[in-house]
C-alpha cells in the first residue's frame, strides 16, 4: 500500500474538499485545496531572488507557486505526464471547436490545474498505474469528485476510453465529504487518463464560464487570459452555482483585486478567491518560465 504524504494527509484531515467561502465569509460549495504544497526546487541554490515570483506575488497579492521540478523527467510519472500533455491538450481543443465554443486551453492551464488539484502527489511519489488496492482516485488526485453525477455535461470533452470507465461500475468509488455526504466518482488505470479527465472537466468548466460571460454581453475574445483561468478555476472548484452570482456581482476583472490577508493556506484554504488567485499567479508563472510545457502553444 502506498503511504500518502504526511502533508496530503493533513489537508485530507482539515476538509480539503471544504466548502468555498466568498470574502465575507459566506459558504459558497465544493472546493479542493492543495495551496500547501511546494513544488520541487522551490528554492534557488544560489540564492537569487526570481523576479518573476517578486512581480507576480505584486500582481495578485499571493506568491506563485513554482512547479518547474515536475518537468524535468525525474521520475516515469513525470515523464509519461509531459509526453501525453500536449496530446491531451489538442484533443481537448479539437472536442471544444466540435462543441461549438469560443475558447480553448493552453498546456500551462491544463497542467496547473491537475497539479493543484492534486496530480502534484502522482507526480512526487511517481505514482503512475492503479493497482489492486491503490489507485489513481479522483478524488484524492484529480479534483474529479463530481464527475459520474456530471458524466453527461461532461460527455463532449471525454474521449472514449474515459466513457468506457465514467460507465464501469466496477470503477467507482465512494467517498464521503466534509458534510459527511457519500460522492461517488472513479478512479483512472493510469496517470494519462487522470490528466485527460481532469482537463477534460476543466474544459467543461470553462465552457459554463464563456456562457455565462456571453450572457453578460461581453465577448470572448475581450476577456483577459488572467481572467480566463481565474474564473475557470472558480467554476471547476467551488461549482456554477457559486461562482456565476460571484462573476455577476464582481464582473470579470475580480482576479485584479489583490488579496491582502496574508498569504496562509491554514487559514484562507477556503476561501474561493484565495485559492483561485495563488493558482493563477501560479499559471502565470509557468507561463513566463521556459522549462514549461508546450511554449508557444495556442492562446486559450
Amino acid at each position: 500500500m502506498r503511504h500518502l504524504p504526511i502533508l496530503l494527509l493533513a489537508v485530507l484531515a482539515a476538509g480539503c474538499a471544504a466548502d468555498a467561502l466568498d470574502d465575507d465569509g459566506e459558504v459558497a460549495g465544493d472546493d479542493r485545496d492543495f495551496s500547501g504544497q511546494e513544488s520541487p526546487g522551490e528554492g534557488k541554490a544560489d540564492g537569487a531572488v526570481d523576479p518573476n515570483v517578486t512581480a507576480l506575488t505584486t500582481k495578485y497579492g499571493l506568491r506563485p507557486r513554482r512547479y518547474t521540478g515536475l518537468f524535468n523527467d525525474s521520475n516515469d510519472a513525470e515523464t509519461r505526464f509531459t509526453t501525453a500533455l500536449p496530446a491531451i491538450v489538442d484533443a481537448i481543443n479539437e472536442r471544444t471547436a466540435a462543441h461549438g465554443d469560443a475558447f480553448r486551453v493552453t498546456a500551462e492551464e491544463v497542467a496547473t490545474n491537475f497539479i493543484t488539484e492534486g496530480g502534484y502527489y502522482l507526480l512526487d511519489m511517481n505514482f503512475t498505474d492503479s493497482q489492486p488496492g491503490n489507485v489513481i482516485d479522483g478524488f484524492l488526485y484529480l479534483g474529479t469528485d463530481t464527475i459520474v453525477t456530471r458524466a453527461s455535461q461532461v460527455n463532449p470533452w471525454l474521449s472514449d476510453d474515459l466513457r468506457r470507465l465514467i460507465a464501469d461500475p466496477a470503477h467507482r468509488l465512494t467517498n464521503v465529504n466534509e458534510k459527511g455526504e457519500n460522492t461517488t466518482t472513479i478512479y483512472v488505470d493510469t496517470i494519462e487518463q487522470g490528466v485527460e479527465l481532469n482537463a477534460a472537466m476543466f474544459a467543461w468548466s470553462r465552457s459554463l464560464f464563456e456562457k455565462d460571460v456571453e450572457a453578460m454581453h461581453k465577448t470572448w475574445a475581450s476577456v483577459a487570459p488572467e481572467a480566463r483561468f481565474f474564473w475557470t478555476t472558480i467554476y471547476f472548484n467551488a461549482g456554477s452555482g457559486f461562482a456565476k452570482p460571484q462573476l455577476q456581482a464582481h464582473g470579470v476583472d475580480y482576479w485584479k483585486t489583490k488579496w491582502t490577508r496574508g498569504d496562509d493556506p491554514a487559514q484562507f484554504s477556503r476561501y474561493a478567491r484565495y485559492n483561485a488567485l495563488w493558482r493563477t499567479s501560479s499559471w502565470e508563472y509557468m507561463t513566463r518560465t521556459p522549462a514549461t510545457p508546450a511554449q508557444g502553444m495556442a492562446q486559450n
